[in-house]
């Protein structure tokens, strides 16, 4: 209400003076206003009265335009104002960095590159401008080049994002000094689980367990639905025979992916090492009632029940075993040589994966500090996994 008086008022006084231009100020920045407080609407509506004004005002109204459509996910339209913008002011360094970030959300790297660079030509400290071209950079796998913008950026700016970056390349390019740095952020944003998950990591290659132990479970406990911090935890109590612990996340994990095999395996495996058989055996039974061509879950029924001595089942499950075993081997042949099915169950005798491997995507944000790690969780899966292969002859009688 208040801005709409001042802007009447003002008008009635431009009616007398052609020259003055409060009223059109003045209503850039009521549409800025509204982009402040996220209505993006009004915003819009606001900035759009601006195509009917002058030259100067136009180019303006579509720079914030191209940004608030670009916020919006509108590529098209917000493209359209963004060219709008460049042609009205090829100097004006928002416009040209608004057009590196739709040539960068469609995947065109090397232009978008180069309008970042064109804005810093224009204007040197443009902090969008460094910060984006240091992405772009990075993408392109210029790892040096993105390193010295990260940097010319620190020295512009105090913040967790940049420091972030740098951290993340230095890992990148194999320096050891990255743990360091993510230690050094780690004190300034204590609890962000994606950065304690990438420190367990780095510490887990340097193979020091207990620091790469202490950070995976920082990191559980800010954020419990990482399904790489929850199967490293899982074997990492299963290769210390902790089973009680290991049985808590690979429980965990088959609540947050129910439809993946290899978690109910693993939570019966634990059953099984701790000694309880029958509670493990239904187990087992439960999964291959879900998956009844899965040989890994037969495997461990065939064992499970010579362990206790049930040796006719034993042989039931063995006979199965066999017929699976055989039907996939045919349908990979028939595959190989005939274009014909391929098989649908968990794998082989000797296979160490069950089911399908979960594959990372939280491509590494680019635009903060909060990261997943990259995917490990098939390897761990297929280490835990190593542990059980003692058990994968079977002998029995009569058979």
């Amino acid at each position: 209400v208040g801005y709409d008086f001042i802007i009447d008022q003002l008008r009635q006084h431009e009616v007398r003076d052609s020259s003055a231009n409060l009223a059109s100020e003045l209503e850039m920045c009521k549409a800025l206003n509204y982009l402040k407080y996220k209505k993006y609407k009004d915003a819009i509506d606001g900035l759009k009265a601006f195509e009917k004004k002058d030259k100067i005002h136009r180019a303006r109204a579509a720079t914030n335009l191209a940004y608030l459509y670009y916020l919006e996910g509108d590529l098209d339209s917000g493209e359209k104002y963004s060219d709008m913008s460049i042609e009205f002011d090829r100097y004006n360094a928002k416009a040209l960095v608004n057009k590196g970030n739709f040539l960068y959300s469609k995947g065109d790297l090397d232009k978008a590159r180069q309008f970042y660079t064109e804005a810093l030509s224009v204007e040197a400290d443009n902090v969008e401008a460094i910060y984006n071209l240091g992405l772009t950079t990075k993408a392109l796998g210029l790892h040096d080049e993105a390193l010295r913008m990260f940097r010319r950026l620190q020295s512009l700016v105090d913040s967790v994002e940049v420091m972030y970056q740098i951290a993340d390349l230095h890992a990148r390019m194999g320096d050891p000094g990255c743990t360091e740095w993510f230690t050094r952020l780690i004190g300034r944003v204590p609890t962000d689980p994606g950065v304690l998950a990438r420190l367990g990591q780095l510490y887990a290659k340097e193979r020091d367990e207990s620091q790469a132990f202490h950070y995976y479970l920082e990191s559980y406990r800010y954020f419990q639905v990482n399904m790489d911090v929850i199967s490293w935890l899982g074997a990492y109590f299963v290769q210390n025979e902790v089973y009680d612990k290991a049985l808590q996340f690979f429980e965990r994990a088959s609540q947050i992916e129910p439809a993946e095999v290899k978690w109910q395996l693993m939570t019966a495996s634990c059953y099984r090492r701790r000694g309880e058989y029958p509670q493990a055996k239904r187990l087992y039974e439960e999964v291959h009632r879900k998956y009844p061509e899965n040989l890994e879950c037969l495997r461990f029924l065939v064992t499970i029940c010579k362990d206790a001595g049930l040796i006719e089942e034993a042989n039931n499950w063995l006979k199965e075993f066999k017929k699976i075993e055989q039907r996939v081997q045919d349908d990979r042949h028939a595959a190989a040589f005939g274009g014909g099915p391929s098989p649908s169950n968990g794998g082989g005798v000797g296979d160490e994966d069950s089911g399908s491997d979960r594959e990372e995507t939280l491509r590494q944000r680019g635009d903060g500090p909060s990261v997943s790690p990259d995917s490990k969780s098939a390897k761990i899966v297929k280490k835990v996994e190593k542990v059980e292969e003692s058990d994968d002859e079977v002998l029995l009688p009569g058979t």
